[in-house]
């Protein structure tokens, strides 16, 4: 992972469509941009989740292991999405893992930093959370589209 590049601002994501200015100076205040080449993991089932991820280029793999099996897809997600939502509730580990399809960047946020920001000003943190909710919804959504074969 390299964290050298240059993103377009983070405002600019459509995670942060219509949100507050402050609410996005404190989102960037957590953020690093990262860089992935194709195969690199983000993260692991099980590890510790550190972060939340906003993608602004290229395609990530939520892969699930299957005990005795084989790694499963289960979803891929593009620019504009977001991904890591294990970072909001203990303990705090992933529960799938991530990888790079494809050449990705992506702006990293400091779990650490989220998790005090929204205990600490509650009207940021409705904000954050009612961005991360709305995510959820639709991967939801996807999934079940996609379990469907639509």
């Amino acid at each position: 992972m390299d964290s050298t590049l240059s993103l377009a601002p983070l405002g600019q994501h459509p995670f942060c469509d219509g949100l507050p200015s402050a609410v996005v100076a404190v989102l960037d205040q957590c953020a690093w941009p990262l860089t992935l080449a194709a195969g690199d993991r983000l993260f692991r089932e099980g590890g510790t989740a550190d972060a939340f991820y906003l993608i602004v280029h290229g395609a990530v793999a939520i892969e699930v292991t299957m005990p005795g099996q084989k790694t499963v897809v289960l979803q891929t997600l593009h620019e504009g999405n977001s991904l890591g939502w294990s970072w909001l509730l203990p303990p705090y580990r992933w529960t799938f893992g991530a990888r790079a399809c494809s050449p990705c960047r992506l702006y990293a946020l400091d779990a650490d930093k989220l998790r005090a920001t929204v205990a600490s000003d509650h009207e940021m943190g409705f904000h954050i959370l009612s961005r991360c909710i709305a995510s959820m919804g639709d991967r939801l959504h996807a999934a079940r589209m996609q379990m469907l074969g639509s």
